[in-house]
C-alpha cells in the first residue's frame, strides 16, 4: 500500500483532451495544507514504483493551464509543469498541442 490512507482526491479520470498542472511526484502524501490552496487536485500511482503523482486543475487549454501555473509554484510547488491527458491517459504536450488545434 502506497499510503497509510488513501489520498481524499481523485485519480485522474476525464474523456477528452485535457491539460493539468504536475504538481510532484511523492512517496509520501504531500501536507493537506498545501494540496488545499489547489484545484481539483487529482492522482495517479506510477506503475510498478512506491510512488504517486499529484495534479491541480482540468483546462481545455494549454494557455489557461500555464496561466495557473505561478500559483501553483507559489502555493509550494516550484517544480510545477504543465502536463496533458486523453481520455485519462497521459500524452506528450506536442501531441496535445497538434490535438487541440
Amino acid at each position: 500500500m502506497l499510503f497509510r490512507s488513501q489520498p481524499k482526491d481523485k485519480t485522474v479520470s476525464s474523456s477528452g483532451l485535457v491539460y493539468k498542472i504536475q504538481i510532484g511526484v511523492f512517496r509520501n502524501r504531500p501536507s493537506q495544507d498545501l494540496l488545499s490552496q489547489l484545484d481539483d487536485v487529482t492522482y495517479e500511482p506510477v506503475e510498478g514504483k512506491d510512488v504517486v503523482k499529484y495534479f491541480s486543475g482540468n483546462y481545455k487549454s494549454s494557455d489557461e493551464a500555464v496561466s495557473h501555473i505561478a500559483s501553483v509554484k507559489e502555493a509550494g510547488f516550484p517544480s510545477a509543469f504543465l502536463v496533458a491527458f486523453l481520455d485519462g491517459v497521459q500524452i506528450d504536450l506536442s501531441k496535445a498541442k497538434s490535438i487541440e488545434k
